[in-house]
């Protein structure tokens, strides 16, 4: 199926696509932070931890899931219609392409699940090594099992993903360094406590 032509003419044909493509990825980062930070996202990890426990609490798992699917092929679905205007012509395989379900899996398991900002840092890594492996291997499949070695290797190196993992490493560093600093100072922390905790109230 092709699409109509767009009326905007080189060079600056490809801007209006950037720029609503920005929209949306704007939109879409503001629903995830809303969601992440409101009870409706509270629910869905709870979900996401024990399903059975988070129906128990009265949790309504069926329509908060179909919510959060729902709103998620709703952003997916809006990036295929630009793509598909973009490119000017819509071809079955292009809804089943293999290379693309990965990359986007790929993409929110390195940045790192459930949080706002994994997906765009997995997606800025991702995508340019996605561009060359499908313009070098693309015709042979090899890019493909590429796509799986790599995700084997995200889930065994690195299963929580980047921005998990460097939130885990920064409060250990400063647990750390805050324990370091108490034991080389005892009297000036001792001397900074409230005095009912130091039994003096």
């Amino acid at each position: 199926m092709f699409m109509p032509l767009t009326p905007w003419v080189a060079p600056y044909a490809d801007l209006p696509f950037y720029y609503v493509a920005f929209a949306v990825l704007l939109v879409a980062v503001f629903v995830s932070w809303w969601i992440r930070h409101s009870k409706f996202g509270l629910g869905l990890l709870a979900i996401r931890d024990d399903e059975d426990r988070a129906l128990g609490l009265d949790v309504k798992t069926a329509p908060f899931k179909l919510t959060a699917y729902v709103l998620s092929a709703v952003f997916v679905g809006m990036a295929g219609a630009i793509f598909a205007y973009y490119v000017g012509s819509v071809y079955p395989d292009q809804g089943f392409n293999p290379a693309v379900d990965i990359t986007i899996v790929i993409m929110g398991f390195l940045g790192g699940m459930g949080t706002v900002a994994g997906p765009l840092i997995g997606a800025l890594l991702v995508t340019p090594l996605q561009q060359w492996l499908d313009l070098q291997f693309g015709g042979q499949g090899v890019n493909l099992m590429i796509y799986g070695v790599l995700f084997l290797a995200i889930l065994l190196l690195l299963p929580r993903g980047i921005v998990p993992s460097l939130q885990e490493r920064w409060r250990t560093w400063r647990a750390a360094r805050k324990h370091g600093w108490l034991t080389a100072h005892p009297l000036q922390a001792r001397s900074n406590q409230p005095a009912e905790r130091r039994g003096e109230g």
